[in-house]
């Protein structure tokens, strides 16, 4: 009996070291982990309520879209007229882009006409003139900036965990940040740190009332999203998630 007891109590401690290492993070045992995501996605699908909320709207650019409006990209002055219908004719509160914007838009032609105007018909009064009458409306960034003017939209952008050697670190341009990170919680708050970010045009950014990150750098081994971030860190400054910049804007909360 004595011995039986020993070999009771051994195995327990066994059981109980081996737990708390992986509890601790010291030693992970994959198939704990496998068996704790297992049974988190049956609590979830469980109890989560089976109701949506009205408050929210995903405006989707699907397959219907493309055959109305046309393929994707659509020019910038389409996006300025979905911007304002939803705010003016939908009364939306805050809009939400899930969607990078880091590149020009050229589909007005503006570029070609201007090459003209400065080359082989830099002489021609009568097309400079209308050039000039023109331009406004084929300038289609500052169309799609000025939409975003004095409304609640928010831009998204994506930090990249990694950058390889033979790639851009960033491009386009970030929002302000909610906070600079100091060092002293750096080190004990598990945020993740970025190393390089795609923003959007700078003129579209600072347009928009905020921005926030849509990427997501906690995904488990077995490939499934169970997490997401609310803040991410980079260069000692801390940028929120798209969800979470969205909600600041609807609650009228601009700081954490």
């Amino acid at each position: 009996m004595h011995g039986q007891r020993i070999i009771r109590l051994a195995l327990s401690a066994l059981i109980l070291a081996a737990l708390l290492l992986d509890a601790s993070g010291y030693y992970q045992y994959p198939f704990l982990n496998q068996l704790e995501n297992w049974t988190y996605d049956v609590r979830l699908n469980a109890t989560r309520p089976d109701t949506h909320d009205d408050r929210i709207v995903i405006v989707d650019i699907d397959e219907n879209s493309l055959e109305e409006v046309g393929r994707w990209p659509w020019g910038r002055d389409k996006l300025a007229t979905i911007v304002d219908n939803l705010f003016n004719r939908y009364q939306a509160s805050v809009v939400g882009f899930d969607i990078v914007f880091a590149e020009k838009d050229k589909s007005s032609g503006l570029e070609v006409f201007e090459d003209l105007a400065e080359n082989e018909l830099r002489t021609n009064t009568e097309y400079l003139n209308t050039l000039n009458k023109i331009r406004p409306t084929l300038e289609l960034d500052r169309i799609f900036a000025k939409s975003l003017e004095n409304k609640n939209v928010i831009m998204g952008y994506y930090f990249k965990a990694t950058v390889p050697d033979d790639e851009v670190g960033t491009t386009g341009s970030l929002p302000p940040s909610v906070m600079k990170f100091e060092k002293l919680w750096s080190e004990r708050l598990p945020i993740n740190e970025a190393k390089g970010y795609g923003g959007n045009l700078q003129i579209l950014q600072r347009a928009a009332a905020g921005g926030g990150f849509f990427d997501n750098p906690h995904v488990d081994q077995d490939g499934v999203f169970r997490r997401v971030p609310l803040l991410q860190s980079y260069e000692d400054h801390l940028y929120p998630s798209l969800a979470l910049a969205i909600t600041q804007a609807y609650l009228n909360v601009p700081r954490i």
